[in-house]
């Protein structure tokens, strides 16, 4: 897990099977989409999973800046539901636990 900082947003950031997963420092949100995409979901998937179940419960979509800050992002317990969900609960873990 490394600190890092885009944009003037503090974050911490995890390498899960090539794909950056990030927690906003400030609010312990995390990046909904990095998840599905390290749990292996195709474009099509995602959009599906995030339209249909993550927006349907407290998110915020973040559109433009930073290319890395873009997608949807949930409350941690949220994430962790999500995670385990996709059989990504594990490999998140130090992350999330972080």
């Amino acid at each position: 897990v490394r600190s890092a900082s885009y944009s003037g947003v503090k974050i911490y950031e995890l390498m899960i099977r090539g794909v950056p997963v990030m927690v906003r420092q400030k609010d312990s949100y995390v990046n909904a989409t990095q998840v599905l995409r390290a749990a292996g979901l195709p474009k099509p998937a995602r959009t599906k999973v995030l339209d249909k179940q993550v927006s349907q419960g407290v998110h915020e979509k973040i559109q433009g800046g930073y290319a890395g800050f873009q997608g949807t992002w949930i409350p941690m317990d949220a994430a962790r539901e999500l995670a385990d969900e996709y059989g990504i609960g594990e490999d998140l873990r130090a992350l999330l636990d972080y």
